[in-house]
């Protein structure tokens, strides 16, 4: 088991006493244990970083290194991708969450 696998077979073991829950414990203290439980990953996460060797050092011509003055465009690719996505994505809050909810179904189902 490695990569993502590794992470999610445990999300779900932990998990798997908060469901067990009735909902109004679970929505009085259930929800916290997870959190309290990362913990246990920030301490291993502490540990593995402090065993690795900081010396790393990056191959010439790779990004780590220095910015390549000449090859701008799969960093303006990604600018300019990310920068659409977040208009699109504030346009469209925007537009959900400024319309009334009773003009909404107007709008889904049309006017009755």
């Amino acid at each position: 088991m490695s990569g993502i696998s590794a992470g999610i077979v445990p999300a779900s073991l932990v998990f798997l006493p908060v469901a067990a829950m009735d909902e109004a414990d679970r929505l009085a203290r259930g929800w916290r244990i997870p959190f309290w439980l990362s913990l246990v990953v920030l301490i291993v996460a502490y540990l593995v970083r402090r065993s690795l060797d900081a010396g790393f050092t990056p191959l010439p011509g790779t990004a780590l290194v220095g910015a390549d003055k000449t090859n701008w465009g799969p960093a303006a690719w990604i600018v300019a991708g990310s920068s659409i996505v977040a208009v699109a994505g504030a346009l469209w809050a925007r537009e959900t969450f400024r319309t009334p909810i009773h003009d909404l179904d107007n709008r889904i189902h049309g006017s009755k």
